[in-house]
């Protein structure tokens, strides 16, 4: 026998919300007036379809995951559409059971049912054969040809992140290059991590008149990167943690001669250390001699696991206030030069392409322009992903929504189905983006890492991107040609 709730939801979704909630207002005046020897709240308790409806018209009413709080239109049309494919009412498109949305399901559960059928691919040769027992060998032990940990690897991950937040410094130095203040921390088991100091509160947003490089890079954005990172799934972000480091103990006692020669003490008591490089290696002060900051991981040596080092990301912005890149003035950029490109078949097959598009959609969420470079592990040939490192440049402003870092999507027209089934449970809910990286972030050191309104932001964000697949898919009137099931998570 047919439920009520599933007579309810078939006839909702064939005539819509609003004719429903019509017709329930006219049998309910049906009922008071053909029998008024029962009180109609008597009647209508009885009526297991209104029982039914009322809770499908709840869920409808109170949406829940990133919608509750920012709906769009189209993202909505997005939702239906990918619900109607899972249920078979679209011809000749299908989604695969694995990627079909449950409402009662969380988004955890959702993600670690993708998990269990992600690709795990052979391991670095390099390290196949390393004895080292310490965290750092454990991950990178771990590195395989399609992650750069694996999720079901947790206690390595976690193992990793204590020691790094609190194993005893034994040497610090500058790292050169690049455009911003840097340390190079030797911990004393002779592994390493890249030290970013903290330059703004947390409170403090880029000022409106900055072009993204003018301003500082955030401690709290590249902690805040890992974690997002890692709850959409992709697990391409080194591992990386908040830190105090003791401006005396670990960088003055134990600094390279440089280091020493560049420290003092302000004017205001505080010991401060200053370096020179391209833009923005001033003065890193103490409070009085504390100071916090995030600590990544290094990756593997490279001379036992080597990468394909600063390769030119395709949508690489320009160092300029006045000159825009090729990106940026021509909307057909992606077609021409990536898509239709004969002279470079990584992106015309393969899936170098898609993965761009992942860390766009990164980017975008963390309003980080700042991505000139891309890496990834060579022994693996081209079918391996990108490292998502160098995060530091996001969550600077969490009212705007940095448009430009959404160009690859918005120019190329494609998503990997594993990042839209993500997006997609994301608005749809019982979770939101802004609340399982909220989640993620307290096990830091130095939670909180973001304020509400970053997290607000996030939610925001993923209505975005998917009111931009929804336009794509209208403007190709083809869903299979911008959703690809190319199998990687």
């Amino acid at each position: 026998m047919t439920s009520p709730k599933l007579i309810a939801l078939w006839i909702t979704r064939r005539v819509g919300w609003k004719t429903v909630s019509g017709l329930l207002c006219v049998a309910v005046m049906t009922v008071f007036v053909v029998d008024n020897t029962q009180t109609v709240h008597q009647k209508i308790q009885r009526s297991a379809f209104f029982e039914a409806y009322m809770r499908l018209l709840a869920q409808q009413s109170s949406p829940k995951g990133c919608r509750a709080n920012h709906s769009f239109r189209e993202a909505d049309m997005l939702l239906q559409l990918y619900n109607n494919i899972s249920l078979g009412r679209v011809k000749r498109i299908s989604i695969p059971e694995l990627y079909h949305l449950g409402d009662a399901q969380n988004y955890t559960q959702f993600l670690n049912t993708l998990i269990s059928k992600r690709k795990r691919g052979p391991l670095l040769q390099g390290y196949l054969n390393n004895t080292g027992g310490s965290t750092w060998d454990r991950f990178y032990k771990s590195i395989s040809q399609y992650h750069l940990y694996h999720p079901y690897e947790n206690n390595v991950i976690n193992d990793l992140l204590k020691d790094v937040s609190t194993r005893p410094i034994v040497s610090s130095a500058f790292k050169g290059g690049g455009s911003q203040f840097k340390m190079l921390l030797t911990f004393d088991n002779g592994a390493r991590g890249l030290f970013k100091p903290m330059r703004y509160p947390r409170g403090v947003d880029t000022f409106l008149n900055y072009f993204y490089f003018d301003d500082f890079e955030r401690h709290t954005a590249e902690i805040a990167g890992y974690h997002l990172d890692k709850v959409l799934g992709f697990h391409r972000a080194p591992p990386t943690v908040g830190r105090v480091v003791n401006m005396t103990l670990d960088v003055l006692m134990h600094g390279t001669s440089e280091v020493k020669n560049k420290t003092y003490v302000s004017p205001d008591g505080n010991l401060c250390v200053h370096n020179h490089c391209r833009l923005h290696c001033d003065h890193i002060c103490g409070s009085p001699e504390l100071l916090e900051g995030s600590v990544s991981v290094f990756l593997p040596n490279e001379t036992l696991s080597p990468r394909s080092l600063n390769t030119r990301h395709p949508y690489s912005p320009i160092w300029r206030r006045t000159i825009k890149a090729e990106w940026e003035s021509d909307p057909t950029y992606c077609e021409r030069r990536l898509k239709n490109n004969k002279n470079n078949t990584e992106y015309t097959s393969g899936r170098l392409l898609l993965d761009i598009i992942d860390m766009a959609i990164l980017d975008f969420f963390t309003g980080n322009m700042d991505r000139h470079f891309y890496e990834r592990f060579t022994e693996f040939g081209a079918d391996t992903f990108l490292i998502h490192y160098d995060n530091g440049k996001g969550f600077g402003r969490a009212k705007d929504d940095c448009m430009t870092c959404l160009a690859p999507v918005q120019q190329c027209c494609m998503i990997r189905l594993s990042t839209l089934a993500k997006l997609v449970k994301l608005y749809q809910g019982p979770d939101s983006l802004g609340q399982v990286l909220r989640d993620s972030m307290t096990s830091d050191p130095l939670s909180p890492i973001l304020l509400d309104h970053h997290l607000d932001a996030l939610d925001r964000r993923v209505g975005i991107v998917l009111k931009t697949i929804h336009r794509c898919i209208k403007g190709k009137t083809s869903w299979s040609s911008v959703v690809i099931d190319d199998g990687y998570m």
